[in-house]
């Protein structure tokens, strides 16, 4: 009824992202992060549902912008740098994660995404060391 409305375009793109639509997820994110630049959210929203369809590169750019609005927002750091492995960057990536774990010492995602980035670049040592933190701090939680 308001194709002008902003949040109703990210509610949409919300419940097509959790029926596994993420082109149509996409689609709308992408509407309303054109209406809406300088919304977080609504960019790591869309960088999730690109990442989802394997769109690296748009993954990554929309991470940046999230970080660039809000650069000690966890999530970007640790998605971004998952996505930054994926796509063959380990170095970029171990960056990245590292600020997660500044971000969020007590997490143990980081750690498990830093050992797959160490495991690229044939840091056995360093995965090995991830993996055991990760294993530590998942036990400390439960």
């Amino acid at each position: 009824m308001r194709p002008d409305l902003t949040v109703p375009r990210y509610q949409l793109g919300s419940a097509l992202f959790e029926t596994g639509d993420f082109p149509g997820a996409a689609l709308q994110f992408e509407t309303a992060v054109a209406r809406s630049p300088n919304w977080p959210e609504a960019h790591l929203s869309l960088a999730t549902a690109y990442a989802r369809e394997d769109r690296m590169t748009d993954a990554i750019a929309e991470y940046q912008k999230v970080i660039e609005l809000r650069p000690n927002h966890y999530s970007a750091h640790l998605l971004m740098g998952r996505a930054l492995a994926l796509s063959g960057n380990p170095t970029a990536a171990v960056t990245v994660l590292m600020r997660a774990v500044e971000l969020q010492p007590k997490s143990p995602e980081p750690h498990r995404f830093l050992a797959d980035a160490y495991v690229q670049l044939g840091q056995q040592t360093d995965a090995d060391r991830e993996r055991a933190a990760a294993q530590r701090l998942r036990a400390t939680a439960q």
